[in-house]
């Protein structure tokens, strides 16, 4: 299993999100956090699909989608996302990234894009 660059620089932020809340709360983020992944490991394709072959699995407790992709050789995380993004905002930064999908063969596509990956 791969995690992207990204995906940690994603997860380090929500993480300290809550750890300026309680840092308890980053704590039990961790565990879930963890726990996703073991289960992204032993159940591979029991999670929903959300754009062509990207998949999702939510913690339990905490609003926050891990986003990943299954490839022949490797199981990649590309994102984890905090579910209190406005979803119209998904729906644009995923057009701009999908157009620059078609530009880039086998890049693994997810449904949020940062803003600084499209300048």
């Amino acid at each position: 299993m791969s995690i992207r660059p990204l995906a940690k620089k994603d997860l380090r932020e929500i993480l300290l999100f809550y750890k300026k809340i309680n840092p308890e709360l980053a704590n039990k983020l961790l565990e879930e956090t963890e726990a996703s992944i073991f289960h992204i490991q032993n159940y591979l394709e029991a999670f929903q699909r959300r754009i062509e072959d990207v998949r999702i699995v939510y913690l339990k407790t905490f609003p926050v989608g891990i986003f990943y992709k299954i490839y022949p050789s490797e199981i990649r995380i590309i994102a984890a996302l905090h579910t209190s993004r406005d979803p119209e905002i998904w729906k644009i930064e995923t057009a701009k990234f999908s157009t620059q999908q078609r530009a880039v063969n086998n890049f693994a596509i997810f449904l949020y894009t940062p803003p600084y990956l499209l300048e």
